[in-house]
């Protein structure tokens, strides 16, 4: 009995304090990071500046030198800790057991943070398409030639880049809350899918005879300094940031009416989307169209049914659906004058009749046109040149078409122009007529 029991001590103790390999701490080291966390929050409470310096400095990882390991792995360590709560125990391994060294080397990974802070520092929101573009060699897998995943950049963003304090590296974290539908909307919109839904109509024929359009808008800007300001505005609702620094300007949203308000900064530029029939075309009506007013609508509906008689050769899609802007719909939901003769004289008809009223409000996520147009725009923020405020109305037109080919290559429009009945099924039976996350 005496020797099995001293055998199992040795081997309990070799699980301790043995790494899964050089330059990893053991169980009893995570042990005492875990420990000296603890500490800290007793003694300095919620304050973390110098905490992960201060951890490491007392804890070693494997290996001949018996060094201490980074604060940004410490920081690491920390973070899983914190997440995985009563889950967590030392020794825990993460990901893949095997040995497979990075595909990234020590330099490439510096180059990689030190650009993509310095992204950031000038109101870039950092993201993955735009790390890429911007450390083209840092972040090619040797072994591939391709590009490295999303994993790989988004570790070392976490585990290099900081806000502030080196040892408080960037998380994906939430910067504000999506706004909450009223009770009325939530009504209407429930109201209206019902509706929907009795019609009976099926997913091919909506794509067979529905043109879903708008009048959109970009607004260009002229100088450096808005530009900067259109890059704040342009924040996601998450973003790249360090505990702490949440309140520091470049980590907080700009005024989402910088994107939208034209004046002595920018220009405006008017274009259309057209989905149809499993293809979007974007049409553009330059700075000097009328936008969402009557005066505007006879020459949208003319841009309209030149665009089908260009694309559409044997059976062309003749109900139009748009939202009820001030063009085509007055606020008691009756079509306007202007928009009711443009569609009569082109051969039209709008998908409401004379009457949008059931039609409701607040309603993005139901009409496939904004999907397509949420597409568009993201390809456009991944496009945007580096001096955007020398960028001419002709330049815009071939980006903006550029960008068209892009989502009708890489996205399902087929689908997308398929998917009205289903989102009124997921809006009725599922959220009840709140939003639907589309």
């Amino acid at each position: 009995m005496g020797d099995s029991f001293e055998t199992e001590q040795r081997q309990l103790s070799q699980l301790w304090k043995k790494a899964r390999k050089d330059g990893c701490l053991s169980p009893w080291e995570q042990a005492k990071a875990f420990a000296l966390n603890e500490a800290w929050g007793t003694m300095h409470g919620e304050a973390t500046y110098g905490k992960y310096t201060w951890i490491a400095e007392r804890v070693h990882v494997q290996g001949p030198d018996n060094k201490h390991p980074t604060s940004e792995g410490i920081a690491k360590l920390v973070k899983r800790m914190t997440e995985d709560g009563d889950d967590w125990f030392p020794g825990k391994v993460y990901g893949s057991l095997g040995g497979r060294p990075s595909v990234v080397s020590e330099t490439s990974k510096a180059i990689v943070a030190n650009s993509t802070m310095a992204l950031k520092e000038r109101g870039v929101e950092p993201t993955y398409a735009l790390i890429i573009a911007q450390c083209p060699n840092a972040t090619i897998n040797p072994n591939t030639g391709e590009p490295v995943s999303k994993q790989v950049v988004y570790y070392i963003l976490e585990s290099r880049c900081y806000d502030i304090d080196p040892d408080v590296p960037w998380n994906h974290r939430k910067r504000l809350a999506n706004a909450a539908l009223p009770p009325q909307d939530i009504e209407k919109r429930l109201t209206f899918g019902t509706h929907m839904l009795s019609l009976g109509r099926t997913p091919s024929w909506y794509f067979r005879h529905v043109l879903w359009t708008d009048i959109c808008n970009s607004v260009l800007p002229t100088t450096l300094r808005k530009a900067n300001m259109q890059a704040l505005a342009q924040k996601g609702g998450s973003g790249w940031i360090s505990e702490g620094a949440q309140y520091e300007s470049c980590n907080r949203r700009g005024r989402k009416e910088d994107l939208v308000l034209a004046g002595r900064e920018c220009v405006r530029v008017y274009w259309m989307p057209i989905l149809a029939q499993g293809k979007l075309h974007l049409e553009v009506s330059g700075t000097a169209f009328q936008g969402d007013h009557v005066g505007g609508v006879p020459l949208f509906v003319h841009k309209l049914r030149a665009a089908v008689n260009a694309r559409f050769h044997r059976s062309q899609p003749d109900t139009v659906f748009v939202d009820r802007g001030g063009g085509f719909y007055h606020g008691h939901g009756g079509i306007t004058e202007e928009f009711k003769n443009a569609l009569k004289l082109h051969k039209f008809k709008a998908f409401h009749g004379d009457d949008a009223i059931i039609q409701p409000g607040r309603s993005g996520d139901l009409w496939l046109h904004e999907t397509a147009i949420s597409w568009v725009k993201n390809r456009l923020r991944r496009t945007l040149p580096q001096e955007p405020w020398h960028e001419t109305e002709e330049e815009f037109a071939s980006r903006l078409k550029a960008a068209a080919e892009y989502v009708n290559s890489k996205y399902d429009v087929d689908g997308l122009c398929r998917q009205m009945p289903r989102r009124m099924r997921d809006l009725v039976h599922k959220t009840k007529g709140d939003k639907t996350g589309k």
